[in-house]
C-alpha cells in the first residue's frame, strides 16, 4: 500500500528534519481547517511515516513537549484516545508566509513524499506563473462540510475517510486520488443508484392482489 503526504515550505521553516518532518507533515494533513485532527492509532502512524511505532512515539513526545504538535483526549467509538493537530509554532510560521513575512519569492506549493522516499517534487512555474496544486488529504470535518453544501447532510463522512485512509487514498486501479470531492460526488452518485434499484426490486416483487 502506498502512503503519500505533502510537505511545504512552511513545515521545512520550522526547522524539523527527518521523521520529525515526516510526522508532522502527515499529522497537518489530517488537521486542515475546521478543528481537523489525526485520531489514529501509532500503528496507522508508524505504516504510513515507513517508522516502528517506537519511533513515532519518541517523535510525538519530541514535538508535544517543543510545541509542534497539540493533542487532547477524545472518546470514539467508545473508545479513549487522543487527536493530534499541529501546535502554534506552526500557525506563526504559516501566517509570516501568508502575511508576506518570509520575502516576495514565491515557495513552492510543496512536494509529495512516500515512505520508501521516491518523491514527487511539485513546483510554481516561473514562465506561466501556473500553480501545480498538490493533494492533501481530508479531514472529517471537510468531507462533511463538503457534502452538507451539495445537499447531502446524511453522507457517512467517517466511513468515506476511514475508506479511503485504508487504502492510501488510491483508486480501485491504483491511481493517486486527485480530487477528492471528485470522489465524494461518485459516491453519492452510487448509493443514489443502489438505493433506487433496491426500490424498483422491492416494487417488482409485490404480489398482486385479486
Amino acid at each position: 500500500m502506498g502512503w503519500y503526504f505533502t510537505i511545504t515550505e512552511e513545515m521545512r521553516a520550522l526547522g524539523l528534519k527527518g521523521s520529525d518532518l515526516i510526522v508532522f507533515a502527515i499529522i497537518h494533513g489530517f488537521s486542515q481547517k475546521n478543528g481537523g485532527c489525526y485520531y489514529g492509532g501509532n500503528d496507522m502512524l508508524a505504516e504510513m511515516a515507513g517508522m516502528t511505532e517506537k519511533g513515532v512515539r519518541q517523535v510525538l513526545h519530541r514535538m508535544l513537549e517543543s510545541g509542534y504538535l497539540v493533542r487532547e483526549p477524545i472518546r470514539k467509538n467508545g473508545k479513549d484516545m487522543y487527536a493530534y493537530s499541529t501546535g502554534e509554532k506552526y500557525s506563526g510560521v504559516a501566517g509570516e508566509f501568508r502575511s508576506g513575512v518570509r520575502g516576495k519569492k514565491v515557495p513552492r506549493t510543496g512536494e509529495k513524499y512516500s515512505p520508501n522516499n521516491k518523491d514527487i517534487t511539485e513546483t510554481t512555474s516561473p514562465k506561466n506563473n501556473k500553480t501545480t496544486t498538490s493533494f492533501v488529504v481530508p479531514s472529517v470535518n471537510d468531507v462533511k462540510q463538503y457534502a452538507e453544501s451539495i445537499g447531502h447532510p446524511e453522507f457517512d463522512a467517517v466511513h468515506f475517510v476511514n475508506y479511503y485512509t485504508a487504502t492510501g487514498w488510491r483508486l480501485k486501479g491504483g491511481q493517486p486520488i486527485k480530487n477528492w470531492n471528485a470522489c465524494v460526488n461518485d459516491w453519492i452518485r452510487r448509493d443514489e443508484k443502489r438505493q433506487q434499484e433496491g426500490n424498483a426490486s422491492t416494487t417488482h416483487s409485490r404480489p398482486k392482489i385479486l
